[in-house]
């Protein structure tokens, strides 16, 4: 087939044949927890480009690199939104844009073998493509499939997609699909998987990619639409948290790119100089991403004051101290403390955000608080515990943040950061075994589940012997359990024992836990027992109760109603 030059030209960024070098530093590991730039012929004016940054985290990789490019880019423009007197409309511009590269390669990769996925099922889109892409010629599949196990990250699937995705990213665009960038200016994570991109002309073609990018772009532009309301909910926060104005900025931009090839809850965050980008994989609700779009917010607003205030960062050599015992996160920090107060700084706003905007019904606890805090600090994050303290400070007061935040690094005390880091390790040491409680608890929760679930079958086999044998000895563990008692009950019923069938359900009906279902039944049952040894009186008491209440019973209202009409008159 022939190819259409201009078919993709629209879906991505594309770079331009000279590119700067690229220079790498580290930051620490981001926590969202069980959990990118683009290409096109159409220019947009270039800005000077910083270094290339690597964020990772359990479900979420950040990284950033430096790449010029040009775009076509769909603008949403956050409309007739007033923050504290502000418009919005026409001054923050988010720039969404399905990027055909990446689909590309992400196709590649799930033809090739990546099947890691952390929702029940893959995304419909991802689903479609990989079925046809089992059609295709058996020895193209396995140069793919070769390719992908001999660079596999078995225990890391979160970075294995961002070594890809950062590969798609410096891609030209399709059919040629090139890299036009020296070695020594190519990333290290891309490294790792170069080569790949010399099978994916052929694969592109043969896949006839062109024709299913068409078929399948409907549903990126459908989820770029979902997550527009998102987006204007993280700019809201941000802005109204902050006490600042929403500025015209015209050589800084967010790009937003979504990814439908991927495994749910993963997101990669790349900072292009002054340029921002996210690409996000599917996700239950755009919600679930609401935390790492309002992440990349927060840069676009922050960099530029870290970077203001950076000579009093630059004095903070003795913050190093804190890292003395783990030498990964000392080579990351010791030439950038200014991304170190970057991530620490976000991280601590993110929380105190929640905590402003939560949810009367589901309340913030200061357990979960305390919680976030030690990962945050435990993944690199060291400075959250200052910044998180002294935002409560900024809240109190009236300056805007831009003002106020010259202060807060100022206040940096590094004795009591030294001593804070005695204490983290306490409450880490606490945290563990509090999760080894909880841990042990969710197993005994589980199997006695696991058990009901297991009695219930077998009664409802008729097979009570062996209901008996499960059900008693959970009556030993906890003998005032409701449905182990209407278990046992039920049992005693069948084998027409009144005695101790009226025992199990009167016990079930003295439980103030018992759900209004099955103390409705267990007076059903009661009723049998007192008409079977002629106590219709009392009979009749039960199955007026019965029959009087509103509740949600199961059926038991209709079944009382007509066991009523059945008993003989008083």
């Amino acid at each position: 087939m022939k190819e259409n030059p201009s078919a993709h030209k629209r879906d991505s960024l594309s770079s331009p044949s000279s590119r700067p070098s690229f220079r790498i530093r580290h930051s620490p590991f981001r926590i969202p927890l069980p959990h990118s730039p683009i290409h096109s012929a159409f220019p947009i004016p270039h800005s000077p480009f910083g270094s290339f940054r690597i964020r990772h985290s359990a479900l979420h990789i950040c990284s950033a690199f430096r790449i010029p490019h040009s775009a076509f880019v769909l603008i949403l423009l956050l409309l007739c939104t007033q923050v504290y007197g502000q418009d919005l409309s026409g001054i923050v511009n988010i720039n969404f844009v399905p990027d055909v590269r990446l689909f590309i390669v992400m196709a590649a990769i799930n033809a090739g073998g990546f099947n890691y996925e952390s929702a029940p099922s893959m995304h419909p889109v991802r689903l479609q493509v990989r079925q046809k892409l089992k059609l295709l010629d058996p020895f193209l599949l396995q140069r793919l499939h070769d390719f992908y196990i001999a660079h596999h990250t078995v225990d890391n699937p979160q970075q294995e997609i961002a070594r890809y995705t950062s590969l798609a990213l410096l891609l030209s665009d399709p059919p040629q699909l090139e890299i036009n960038l020296p070695p020594k200016d190519i990333p290290p994570e891309v490294h790792d998987v170069q080569g790949f991109q010399q099978i994916l002309p052929t694969f592109y073609h043969q896949a006839d990619l062109q024709q299913l990018w068409a078929e399948v772009r409907p549903r990126y532009l459908a989820e770029i639409e979902q997550y527009k309301p998102v987006t204007r909910q993280s700019i809201v926060q941000v802005l109204q948290y902050l006490r600042t104005e929403a500025r015209i900025v015209m050589d800084r931009q967010i790009f937003f790119i979504p990814d439908l090839m991927s495994a749910h809850g993963v997101s990669n965050s790349r900072i292009v100089g002054s340029l921002y980008y996210l690409v996000v994989g599917p996700a239950e609700t755009p919600e679930k991403n609401l935390r790492n779009i309002r992440h990349e917010y927060l840069h676009f607003l922050l960099d530029p004051l870290i970077e203001k205030n950076g000579l009093a960062i630059v004095q903070q050599q003795e913050v190093l101290q804190l890292f003395k015992d783990r030498p990964e996160l000392l080579a990351k920090y010791q030439k950038d403390l200014k991304l170190l107060n970057t991530e620490s700084l976000i991280e601590a706003i993110q929380l105190r955000i929640d905590l402003v905007n939560q949810n009367r019904q589901r309340p913030v606890s200061s357990d979960s608080i305390r919680e976030q805090l030690a990962r945050h600090y435990d993944a690199g994050n060291i400075l959250v515990y200052h910044y998180y303290e002294k935002l409560q400070d900024f809240e109190r007061a009236s300056a805007s943040f831009p003002e106020y935040l010259a202060a807060i690094i100022q206040s940096l005390d590094m004795k009591r950061e030294l001593q804070r880091k005695e204490w983290f390790v306490a409450e880490a040491e606490k945290l563990r075994q509090q999760h080894e409680v909880q841990s042990k608890q969710l197993q005994e929760r589980i199997e006695w589940v696991r058990q009901l679930e297991r009695a219930n079958v077998l009664l409802q086999q008729k097979n009570f012997d062996e209901a008996e044998k499960v059900l008693l000895p959970m009556k030993e563990r906890r003998p005032d359990e409701p449905a182990v008692l209407f278990g046992l009950g039920q049992i005693q019923i069948h084998r027409q024992n009144a005695s101790a069938a009226e025992s199990y359900f009167n016990a079930v009906i003295a439980r103030p836990e018992a759900p209004a279902w099955m103390v409705a039944w267990s007076r059903l049952n009661l009723a049998s027992v007192y008409r079977a040894t002629d106590r219709l009186a009392e009979a009749r008491v039960a199955l007026q109760l019965v029959a009087s209440s509103n509740e949600a019973l199961r059926g038991a209202r209709d079944e009382a109603k007509k066991r009523l009409a059945d008993l003989p008159p008083p």
